[in-house]
Parts: structure tokens; sequence; C-alpha cells
């Protein structure tokens, strides 16, 4: 599979079954952005099994992920193993129909996000406060979705803290989303860090945590995006462009 940009290890034991990818974010031509990839499984009577999703991340133009057949998938009966590409609409369709589950199971997914439309949410923080879409029109807003294990996500924290004190003043806020699966190791950096803005915590329990990913297009970390004024997404944006687009909206440009 390494000629078409996919690299995958098997680890199989008596009760267990895990994928490694990986991968080129784009296809092999070049012509489309492949945002996940994802492995299925199948038994003799054709039955699908799909991959809960561990960890992972990206980098550039390439990512790795790590996926575990569930516990209950009988390991012995899968015969066929496959990766499928998803591209950004199959990804939304597959948010869209994981987002009613996810509230009714008291979960606050974040919107899957689609440049240049309004991006309407509802979350609570680790300090019990409630942030909606309408309290933050007027405001450039930037979402950080972060882990303590994702080594972008914490190299982008100095000149996320520099650019917060330079416009907040102005209007500029962040809104931190926290995937790790400890408050305490969370709170602990964010003290250390001396982070001012808000935080949100990801849900810490495994299925909860795969079915909120799942409802908000969340495949990789770090994760940024930047609202405008109006409460539309201006940008899903890489760390290396967070200066640039914040300040061109700050500035109005």
């Amino acid at each position: 599979m390494a000629t078409r940009g996919i690299v995958v290890m098997i680890d199989k034991d008596d009760d267990s079954f895990t994928l490694r990818i990986a991968h080129s974010s784009h296809s092999p031509n070049g012509t489309e952005h492949y945002i996940r990839h994802r492995p299925v499984a199948f038994d003799a009577d054709r039955k699908r099994y799909d991959f809960g999703a561990r960890v992972g991340g990206s980098s550039g133009s390439v990512g790795m992920y790590v996926f575990k057949l569930p516990e209950d998938v009988p390991i012995n009966r899968i015969v066929d193993i496959g990766i499928e590409r998803l591209t950004k609409q199959g990804l939304q369709a597959f948010a869209e129909a994981a987002a009613k589950p996810a509230r009714d199971a008291g979960l606050e997914p974040l919107p899957f996000p689609v440049v240049g439309q309004p991006y309407t949410l509802s979350v609570t923080t680790t300090q019990n406060q409630t942030i909606r879409s309408e309290d933050l029109l007027g405001k450039v807003v930037l979402i950080d979705c972060w882990a303590t294990w994702c080594s972008p996500c914490m190299a982008k924290m100095p000149k996320l803290k520099a650019l917060y004190e330079k416009w907040h003043p102005d209007g500029f806020e962040v809104i931190g989303v926290n995937l790790d699966n400890s408050t305490e190791l969370m709170q602990k950096i964010v003290d250390a860090k001396k982070l001012p803005w808000p935080q949100v915590k990801a849900p810490i329990d495994s299925k909860q945590l795969e079915l909120w990913e799942q409802a908000c297009g969340m495949t990789s970390l770090p994760r940024l995006l930047l609202l405008d004024r109006q409460g539309k997404l201006h940008a899903d944006c890489s760390p290396h462009d967070l200066e640039q687009l914040v300040e061109q909206l700050m500035r109005g440009n």
C-alpha cells in the first residue's frame, strides 16, 4: 500500500486487533485532499466492523493514527481488512450522523467546520461557565483544540499567548478545547504556562470521546478554528499561519 501513500502495521493476538496507519493527506495523483483514513474489517459473512480511533495526529502532509477493534468483535472471525479514504464531504456526512447521538448522550460537540459559514456553538468551560456563539459576536475568536501529548500544540502556545496579550484589549478571544485523558494534567499545564483564556474539556471516556470527535469532524491536532466578528468560520488554519490570519482580522483586512 506504500505506493498509494499509506503504510499499515497490524498487531493481532487472541484478544485484540490493532492497526497503525501512516499516510499522506493527499491522493496519489495530487488532485484531492483527503483528511481521514479509516480501517474497516469484515468477517466471512461480509459483516462490517468499524475500528475505533485511539490516538494520532498529523504534521504537514503526513498523518499517523492508531486504531483498535472494539472488545466485543470476534477477532478470529475477521477475514478481510480495508482502508477507507474520506474526503471532507464524507467526513461531514459522518459528523452530521453522529451529532444527534452525541447530544443525546449529554456531550457538547463542536460544529463541523465549514469555512465561510456561521459557526454556532454552545460549550461549558471547566469553570462551569457557558459560552455561546451569540455572546461572541463582534469579536475575533480562536478555538484552540490541543493536548499535552501533541508537540505542535504545545510549541505554538507562546505565540498564541503573545497574540492574546496583544489583541485581547481590542476584542480577540481564545477558547481552549483540551483532548487529554486527564483534567488534572490539562490544568497543570494551564497553570504552569499561565494561559488566561477559558478551557473546555473534551470527554475523557474513550467511547464518548470517539463519538464527540466524529461529531466534530476532529481528525487531528493541533486544530485551530478562527472566527470573524460576524461569527463565521474564517479559517481552519495551521499554527504556521495563525499570527498572520489573526492580525488580518484584527486590523480589518
